[in-house]
């Protein structure tokens, strides 16, 4: 899963801007810079809470097959499947 707001700098950096009588324009090299610099932010925080919610769902996952509850610990896993931060 691929945090929305990550996605929202990401696809505010490659879209063209008005800039008056319907002519666009692209970002500005300082523009450019500070939503890199923002991206660069969330994705730290975002790596940053995303791993204790992983590891914790996986402990869960392992508790409930431990317990003989098969289809449970698959049901965590594939949450912490979802919770884990993906970049390209």
């Amino acid at each position: 899963m691929k945090n929305p707001y990550i996605r929202a700098v990401e696809r505010r950096m490659k879209t063209l801007v008005p800039c008056g009588a319907g002519v666009l324009r692209s970002l500005s090299v300082d523009e450019l810079k500070l939503l890199e610099g923002l991206l660069k932010e969330f994705k730290k925080l975002d790596k940053q809470f995303s791993l204790p919610v992983v590891s914790k769902l996986l402990k869960v996952a392992d508790q409930c097959e431990a317990g003989g509850h098969k289809s449970r610990a698959r049901m965590f896993r594939a949450l912490a499947k979802e919770f884990e931060v993906k970049y390209q």
